[in-house]
């Protein structure tokens, strides 16, 4: 006796949540993201540039969604070069983990929109990490709490 065979197409990216994302984005970056080329309907990445209020350094939110079995793997993570000053205000090897942010969510394959709570923690969450040093400094009025950034590397002037 043969046993039934069900054959499923591999889950997509669907236009509706790709939309989401973007828009996602736009909202706390204030640009609108550029997609990479997709590799297929099953893997997307979006990157918009993120500005921080003291002018420091520069940032980028990356968002991936993969589709994999039966879901949509979302990550979000905004990426940056700012690092802890030196006494001397010089660029440290310490990267300024206050401006780190992380966010990630599985969704049903087919999904058309993103969780609303998902949506309220990432804009609280990269507003957070963006105003992190600001935030601090605010709090700690004694000069040597404060904390100073830099630009983890400086360009290099090329001779002709």
């Amino acid at each position: 006796m043969n046993a039934p065979c069900w054959v499923t197409s591999p889950p997509s990216i669907s236009s509706g949540l790709l939309e989401a994302v973007a828009a996602l984005v736009a909202r706390v970056t204030g640009h609108e993201p550029a997609m990479s080329p997709r590799v297929s309907d099953r893997l997307a990445r979006l990157v918009s540039p993120l500005d921080f209020p003291d002018g420091v350094g520069s940032g980028s939110i990356i968002t991936q969604l993969h589709a994999i079995d039966d879901r949509v793997e979302l990550t979000l993570r905004l990426e940056h070069d700012r690092v802890f000053a030196t006494p001397q205000r010089t660029a440290s090897a310490n990267r300024c983990f206050l401006n780190d942010y992380v966010a990630s969510v599985t969704l049903p394959a087919g999904s058309e929109s993103l969780p609303e709570k998902f949506v309220r923690e990432v804009v609280a969450g990269v507003s957070a990490a963006c105003h992190a040093v600001e935030r601090h400094n605010g709090k700690h009025a004694a000069p040597w709490f404060k904390i100073v950034v830099a630009v983890a590397y400086e360009a290099v002037p090329t001779t002709p």
